[in-house]
């Protein structure tokens, strides 16, 4: 069985805001260099440090009821919020914000079996509606996994978290931002990737 990894590092692309968006997981800082090399968008490298010791588990339990408690508040709390926002919203905006809902949930036109034969598991949280990401890579021959060491592809959404980078980083999956899956959508999983595929790799 192999040593445990204590860090991953992740390649993150640095967005108009200045944030640091996840968009591959290494087990080095050296693999993760080269990847970086390769890029032509500005990126940055960030070494996520893992907890494995029990002393940081038990710490974890022992605030896991606080940080529920604290939730539930702050939920209760927006409900309130929200309906005094809906009292006082205007039609327009509510025009809007119905017109955003419904492209989050439109499949985009694509290649018909542009993704055939290839797996797909998705994390992170998706501009589109999740259920329409994983609607967009069945209705062009994809499949969607249920265990993301199975997939072909990890799609990130924004701010994946610690144990599906970890996961990555260790099985050594492809990963494409939400953008470039669309992208994919759009013109098919490249012929080199189909070629590898059919020889038995990815």
């Amino acid at each position: 069985m192999p040593p445990a990894l204590k860090a991953v590092w992740l390649l993150c692309e640095i967005t108009g805001n200045g944030d640091l968006n996840p968009i591959e997981a290494h087990k080095s800082e050296e693999s993760a260099t080269e990847a970086m090399d390769l890029l032509t968008s500005n990126c940055e490298i960030m070494e996520v440090p893992l907890k494995t010791d029990t002393t940081a588990k038990a710490k974890s339990e022992d605030t896991k009821e606080k940080k529920t408690k604290g939730i539930k508040r702050a939920r209760d709390d927006s409900v309130v919020e929200s309906e005094d926002e809906l009292a006082t919203e205007s039609p327009t905006k509510t025009k809007k914000t119905k017109a955003v809902n419904e492209e989050r949930k439109t499949v985009p036109e694509g290649v018909p079996n542009g993704l055939k034969g290839f797996k797909f598991f998705f994390t992170g949280t998706m501009e589109k509606d999740r259920k329409t990401c994983e609607a967009t890579a069945r209705k062009y021959g994809g499949v969607v996994s249920g265990k993301i060491e199975d997939a072909d592809y990890v799609v990130l959404g924004a701010k994946p978290g610690p144990k599906k980078m970890t996961a990555i980083a260790e099985h050594e999956l492809l990963t494409l931002p939400e953008a470039k899956f669309f992208e994919m959508v759009k013109t098919g999983v490249p012929k080199e990737k189909l070629l590898r595929k059919a020889a038995g790799g990815v």
